[in-house]
C-alpha cells in the first residue's frame, strides 16, 4: 500500500514534523520531576502543555515486553523484567520496523514493543477510565508516537490515553505449521494481549482504573480489536469496544500467513529446500532489514494491497493461541459478545484509493466490467464461475453509473467491499449474538481542508485535489480524536473544533459509562441497534446511526439501500461451489483497492 510521494511533499512532511517536534520540546514544562513506579521499576516522564493550554504527564516507549529480537523474532512476546535505575520515558520510541509507506525507506527498530500513556492527573480522587488505542496500517506500517497519535484533545477530559506498539508485517505475522517451531502466527496480536496485561498490572500507578478499559483501533487496528473480542486469551482484559473502519468480518482480515514462509525467504536470498525448519533457521541469522526488504517483495506491481502478512488461523493450539478457528465460527459463542460497543465507517472510505486509482484509471476500468472482485468469498467461492458473475453484475448495476464507470464509482465500490459490507455482517452478527449488549453504529461525515492527518497525504495531499469531492475518507476521523504532526490548533468557534469535541466527548463519555450518550448531547439521543424479530428482516428494516457532520443527528443509515443488496448475494445460490480460493485467499481485495 505503499504511495511514491513527490520529493517537495515529502520536504514538507519532514519540515511539519521538526517544527512539531520543536514545539513539543518548548511545551515540555521541566521544572518538575515526573516520576511512576510500575511493577518492573522506576519512570521518568515529562510535563507537557497541550496546544490548549492543558497540563498533562506524558509517559513514552515504556517497555511491556523484552525486545522481540533473536529466538523471540516471530514468537509470542514475552513480559519485560524489572531494572534498577529510573528509567528516562520522556521521549517517543523507534517504530516497529517497517517499510515507511511515504518515501519507502525502512524505519524503526525490533526492540519497539512500547506504550505511552499519558494523562492529566497522577493521583486522581476517583480511579479513571483508561482508553488503550491499536492503531492501523495494514498490519505492514503504522506507529504508536505522539506524532501520529498525540493525546492533545483526550487529556482535556479526565481519562487516560495509552497507546501501544505491536510488531507487524512478516515480524509481526510469519505462520508456519510445524508445531516444533513455536511460530503459529499472529506474535502481533499477542503483543497487543501482552500489553492489555501490563495495563491491568499497572493501570492504578497512573490513576486508571484496571476494570474499567476501553479497546479502540482504526482500518487494521479495529480489525485487531474485533480478533481479541472473539479470542478467549484476552477474556477479562477491556470491558468496551469501538471500532472505526475496521472488522474482523471482512475477507481483508484474515491471511495464509504459511504459505508466504518459503517466498519470503527466497526474497532474502533463501536457496535451500522448502522445509520450515530450514527456512526459520535462515531468517533468524537475518537482519531484520533485510526481512523487511523481501517481505516487500511478496507482492507484485499488480496486486501491491495484497497483506502478505496479517492475522491467521494458528496451525496448532499453544498457551498463547488467539485465533484458533475461523471468524465465523468464533463470532457465536465470542466472550466480547457481552461487551457494549461503537463501531461505524466514514461516508466515502475509498477516496483514501484516489491516488492509486489516478495513477492507474486502466485499472479500476478493468475491475468495473464485471465486479467479480468485488462479490465477497462467502457469497460466490469461484471467481470465475457463473455465478460470480451474475452477483457481480448484480453489483455493477448499483454501484457503476456510466459509461465507462468513474472514479465515483471505484471510491464507492471499494467503500461498500472493503468497510461497509464487513460492518453490516458485524453487525448482524451483533443483533444475532450480543442481544443482551448495546451496539451502537456511527457514520463519520464531516469533510474538513483544514485539519488534516498524514494519512490523508497517501491519497490527496492537498485542498484542491479533493476539492469537489463529496464524502469523507478512510483515516479522516483520526483528525478529530488525535492531535498529529500536521494539526494546528482550531478555533474554539470554528467548525472543525466544534466536531472534535463531541468526537472526544462521545468516545470518553462511552468510555467512562459504557454509553456515549451525556446532558450536553441537546435532543440529540444515540440509540443502540435494534434487535429484529423473525419477522422484520433485513429486507424490511433499516439501520439507525449517529450522523457525526456539522451537527450531530440519529438518522437512518445513508447506505443501508445498497447493503440490502450485498446481504442479498447469500441468497442467490444457496448451494456453493467448493471453495477453489485455496481457503481465505486476500488477493481479491489487493486487486479491489489498487
Amino acid at each position: 500500500m505503499a504511495y511514491v510521494l513527490l520529493e517537495q511533499q515529502k520536504l514538507d512532511f519532514k519540515l511539519r514534523t521538526l517544527e512539531f517536534k520543536l514545539n513539543q520540546w518548548q511545551r515540555r514544562m521541566t521544572d518538575e520531576d515526573v516520576t511512576a513506579k510500575i511493577h518492573t521499576g522506576k519512570i521518568r516522564g515529562s510535563k507537557r502543555l497541550s496546544i490548549y493550554n492543558k497540563v498533562y504527564y506524558s509517559f513514552e516507549h515504556i517497555p511491556y515486553a523484552l525486545p522481540p529480537t533473536g529466538d523471540l523474532r516471530f514468537r509470542a512476546p514475552k513480559p519485560m523484567t524489572s531494572w534498577n535505575h529510573v528509567k528516562d520515558c520522556s521521549y517517543n520510541g523507534p517504530k516497529c520496523i517497517q517499510l515507511n509507506p511515504m518515501d519507502l525507506k525502512i524505519d524503526g527498530s525490533e526492540d519497539c514493543l512500547f506504550v505511552n500513556v499519558y494523562t492529566n492527573n497522577l493521583k486522581p480522587i476517583k480511579p479513571r477510565a483508561i482508553m488503550f488505542w491499536v492503531h492501523g496500517g495494514a498490519f505492514q506500517f503504522g506507529e504508536a508516537s505522539s506524532e501520529y497519535y498525540g493525546p492533545e484533545y483526550f487529556i482535556e477530559k479526565d481519562i487516560i490515553l495509552i497507546t501501544v506498539q505491536y510488531r507487524v508485517g512478516a515480524l509481526g505475522f510469519l505462520s508456519l505449521n510445524e508445531p516444533g517451531l513455536h511460530t503459529p502466527g499472529n506474535a502481533g496480536l499477542k503483543d497487543i494481549i501482552l500489553a492489555l496485561k501490563w495495563v491491568k498490572r499497572n493501570a492504578a500507578c497512573f490513576g486508571g482504573n484496571p476494570d474499567n478499559v476501553t479497546i479502540f483501533g482504526e482500518s487494521a487496528g479495529g480489525c485487531a480489536v474485533h480478533l481479541l473480542t472473539l479470542s478467549e486469551h484476552a477474556r477479562g482484559l477491556f470491558h468496551r469496544v469501538i471500532l472505526q473502519s475496521g472488522i474482523a468480518t471482512g475477507d481483508w482480515a484474515i491471511s495464509d500467513c504459511a504459505s508466504r514462509a518459503y517466498e519470503l525467504a527466497q526474497n532474502a536470498g533463501y536457496k535451500g529446500e522448502n522445509k520450515e525448519r530450514l527456512i526459520l533457521k535462515y531468517l533468524l541469522k537475518l537482519p531484520a532489514e533485510e526481512i523487511v526488504r523481501a517481505e516487500s517483495k511478496c507482492v507484485t506491481r499488480h496486486d501491491r494491497e495484497l497483506f502478505g502478512f496479517a492475522p491467521c488461523v494458528e496451525p496448532y493450539f499453544t498457551a498463547h493461541t488467539v485465533i484458533c478457528k475461523s471468524v465465523e465460527e468464533l463470532l457465536p459463542h465470542a466472550w466480547g459478545n457481552s461487551l457494549p460497543m461503537i463501531l461505524g465507517a466514514n461516508s466515502l472510505e475509498g477516496l483514501f484509493f484516489k491516488r492509486r486509482a489516478v495513477m492507474f484509471p486502466e485499472v479500476y476500468q478493468k475491475l468495473l466490467e464485471t465486479c467479480t472482485h468485488y462479490v465477497p468469498k462467502s457469497a460466490a467461492a469461484n471467481q470465475e464461475s457463473p455465478e460470480c458473475i451474475e452477483k457481480g453484475q448484480k453489483l455493477r448495476k448499483i454501484h457503476v453509473k456510466g459509461d465507462p464507470p468513474s472514479l465515483e464509482d471505484m471510491y464507492e465500490i471499494i467503500s461498500y467491499s472493503l468497510y461497509w459490507h464487513p460492518l453490516q455482517k458485524a453487525i448482524e452478527a451483533r443483533l444475532k449474538y450480543a442481544r443482551k449488549a448495546p451496539t451502537f453504529l456511527y457514520r463519520f461525515d464531516f469533510h474538513s481542508n483544514k485539519l488534516i492527518n498524514p494519512f490523508r497525504l497517501l491519497y490527496a495531499s492537498s485542498e484542491e485535489e479533493t476539492n469537489g469531492q463529496s464524502g469523507v475518507a478512510h483515516t479522516e476521523e483520526l483528525s478529530f480524536l488525535f492531535s498529529t504532526v500536521l494539526a494546528k490548533p482550531m478555533e474554539r468557534q470554528s467548525r472543525e473544533y466544534n466536531c472534535l469535541k463531541s468526537m472526544i466527548s462521545l468516545w470518553t463519555h462511552f468510555a467512562e459509562t459504557g454509553n456515549p450518550n451525556s446532558a450536553k448531547m441537546a435532543d440529540i439521543k444515540w440509540r443502540p441497534l435494534q434487535d429484529r424479530n423473525s419477522s422484520n428482516s433485513i429486507e424490511s428494516s433499516t439501520y439507525k446511526c449517529l450522523n457525526i457532520g456539522d451537527e450531530l443527528k440519529f438518522i437512518d443509515l445513508p447506505e443501508m439501500e445498497k447493503l440490502k443488496v450485498w446481504q442479498s448475494l447469500y441468497e442467490m445460490h444457496r448451494t456453493m461451489p467448493e471453495n477453489t480460493r485455496g481457503g481465505v485467499d486476500v488477493t481479491s481485495y489487493a486487486k479491489s483497492s489498487l
